[in-house]
C-alpha cells in the first residue's frame, strides 16, 4: 500500500511540474483536459509538419520543371522546329501551312537560289537516283460523244 502512495505521490509531483512548466495553474487544471490539449497539440503539430513536407517537395518539383522548360526554351533547334510542326498538325492545323522564319542573306551561299531554282522546276526527287520525268496527263477515250469544251462549273472549296 505504502508503493501505491509513493507512486501517487510521484505523479502527483509530476503532473504539477508539467503543468507549471506550461504555464498552467495546478490546482485549477483537470489531468484529463490538460493531456488532452497536449494531445490534440501534437496531433495537429505532426499534421502541418507533413504538410511542410510536401509543400517543400512540390516546390522543388516546380522548380525542376521551370528549370527544365528554361533548358528547352534556350535550345531551340532544326529538331524543336521540327516537333513544332508536327505538334502543330496534331493539333488540327495539319491543312495550314506552317511558315518558317525568314533567312538572314547570311545563312544563303552563293548559288543556293540557282540551286532552289532549278530543283523546283525539275521536281522533288526522292532518292540519289536518277530523276524521273514528269508524267503527262492522259485523257481517256470514251465512247460516247460528249463535247470536248469544258464548262466551267461552281467548286466549294472550303474546307471544315
Amino acid at each position: 500500500m505504502n508503493e501505491l502512495r509513493a507512486e501517487l505521490k510521484l505523479a502527483t509531483e509530476t503532473f504539477t511540474t508539467c503543468v507549471e512548466f506550461f504555464g498552467e495553474n495546478a490546482r485549477k487544471q483537470q489531468p484529463n483536459i490538460f493531456f488532452t490539449y497536449i494531445s490534440n497539440f501534437i496531433k495537429a503539430f505532426q499534421k502541418c509538419s507533413a504538410e511542410l513536407k510536401e509543400r517543400k517537395v512540390q516546390q522543388e518539383r516546380a522548380r525542376e520543371t521551370e528549370k527544365k522548360q528554361a533548358t528547352i526554351r534556350k535550345t531551340p533547334g532544326k529538331s524543336h522546329d521540327l516537333m513544332n510542326e508536327l505538334a502543330a498538325r496534331l493539333n488540327g492545323n495539319g491543312n495550314e501551312r506552317v511558315r518558317s522564319k525568314k533567312l538572314a542573306s547570311s545563312d544563303i551561299a552563293d548559288g543556293d537560289f540557282e540551286r532552289i531554282m532549278t530543283n523546283l522546276k525539275e521536281g522533288y526527287v526522292a532518292s540519289d537516283g536518277p530523276p524521273v520525268p514528269a508524267r503527262r496527263s492522259r485523257q481517256s477515250v470514251s465512247p460516247s460523244r460528249r463535247s470536248k469544251v469544258l464548262t466551267p462549273q461552281l467548286v466549294d472549296r472550303e474546307r471544315v
